[in-house]
Formats: C-alpha cells, structure tokens, sequence
C-alpha cells in the first residue's frame, strides 16, 4: 500500500513537476510571510526547483522511508537551507513555511494511495526542516498540524 502511494505521489511529481513549481512559486511570492528583502526570486525558484526535484527522487526511490539512502539530497539540501537561511535572517517559522507550503499545491493528491484527483483540502507531505517527513493529512486535520 505504502509503495502505492509513492508510486502515484511520485508520478505526479515527475508529470506535473513544472506547474507545480510554477504554482509553489506563485504560493510563495504571494504569502504574507514572504521575505523579499532576504532573498531573491532567482535564489527562492532555484531553491524550489532544488528542493522539488529532490523530494521526486527520494519519494520515488524509496517508497516514503524518509530514512533510506535515496533521501540523503533532499535531507542535506534541506539542512543547508535551514542553516543558509538562518544566517540571512530567517526565523525557523519562516524557513518551516519555505518547506511546508509546498503541501498546499492544488494537485498533489489528499491520499497519494487513491486515484489522483486535484485536492480540494490543504495536503501535507513533506521532509520537516529537521529531517523527519510528515505524513499525509487532508482538510482540518492539515490545517491544524500545520499551525
């Protein structure tokens, strides 16, 4: 079932992976939490282009053992740019939102494991800043772990 669930995820990811970073970009350039004065657009689209390309691969190599090999890129790219952001002044909540908002993209699926259908709920599914990955969790169960 898990294997499933990566597989359709990771799918996704490889098929959609240009309008989802198109609309991740869109998501992050219109937060209120935006910090323009600390980075630039070319350094956040290449750190989201970075960061997508890396989860694909993780989830796709690996069925979601966040602890496998396969996701050692995105684990490293992820604690350079808490410590790269950290030293241009983000605050954790700030950089945790860089990470976070991805889950809110209109097409990644509520549960990988079903057939896909654009989400109408907030999504999550995402490496924490941390290393761990966060699982799956649609509607008000989303909104609340993400607060």
């Amino acid at each position: 079932m898990e294997k499933n669930r990566a597989n359709n995820l990771a799918g996704i990811l490889t098929q959609q992976e240009n309008e989802i970073l198109e609309d991740w970009m869109a998501l992050q350039q219109a937060s209120s939490v935006r910090r323009a004065d600390l980075i630039s657009d070319v350094d956040l689209r290449r750190e989201s282009r970075e960061f997508l390309s890396a989860f694909r691969q993780g989830v796709a190599s690996s069925a979601g053992d966040i602890s496998s090999p396969t996701w050692d890129t995105a684990r490293g790219l992820v604690a350079e740019i808490v410590r790269s952001r950290a030293r241009q002044g983000f605050t954790p909540s700030e950089t945790a939102t860089f990470i976070f908002s991805l889950k809110q993209h209109r097409n990644l699926p509520e549960d990988p494991g079903r057939d896909h259908q654009p989400a109408t709920a907030r999504t999550s599914g995402a490496v924490h800043p941390g290393g761990q990955t966060v699982g799956w969790r649609s509607g008000a169960a989303a909104d609340r772990h993400s607060r």
